[in-house]
């Protein structure tokens, strides 16, 4: 079973800067409770698990995009 926000809830992803600190907001949904970003190896995608489905993100712009898995089936079994 997929992880959902509650009403009201946002998830918002943000992207730090390592040499200045400054923080950004790069993302927010209302809709989507996203989570485990991953960044892709050129440094430029980021990778979020949200609603059983895999997205990427463009680090600088661009929106979330669902990723096509090509068919795979969404795993029924559940781990504590």
């Amino acid at each position: 079973m997929a992880r959902t926000l509650q009403p009201k809830q946002r998830a918002v992803l943000h992207m730090i800067d390592v040499d200045s600190g400054a923080m950004t907001n790069r993302y927010e949904s209302d809709a989507l409770l996203f989570e485990a970003p991953n960044w892709s190896p050129d440094g430029q995608t980021l990778y979020v698990n949200g609603d059983g489905n895999l997205y990427q993100l463009g680090v600088e712009e661009g929106d979330l995009e669902q990723i096509d898995l090509g068919g795979l089936q969404r795993s029924t079994t559940t781990t504590c």
